[in-house]
């Protein structure tokens, strides 16, 4: 079985494009994942270590292939870390 994963923010132009990757795989054959890194944040650093740089994005069998370059993942860190800033005050 194939493995893909679609990085993305969650915003509106994400999840449609994460609608539309989910109709184009046939689930027998290949296991996709669309992951919201927003909501998610704990799988940024799988992101990262798979190379990802901007979302959305989609890797394919270990393979990285940007789909949108709109969101930086660096930036989506750095919000991350500013959200766990506050929280701890």
């Amino acid at each position: 079985m194939r493995n893909a994963k679609l990085f993305h923010d969650g915003c509106g132009v994400c999840l449609g494009i994460a609608e539309t990757f989910s109709g184009l795989f046939d689930p027998k054959t290949v296991d996709f994942e669309a992951i919201d890194l927003a909501r998610n944040t704990a799988r940024i650093p799988e992101a990262e270590l798979a190379g990802v740089k901007f979302l959305p994005c989609v890797v394919i069998d270990g393979r990285v292939l940007p789909v949108e370059q709109h969101s930086d993942l660096e930036h989506l860190k750095s919000l991350r870390s500013r959200d766990a800033r506050h929280t701890q005050a």
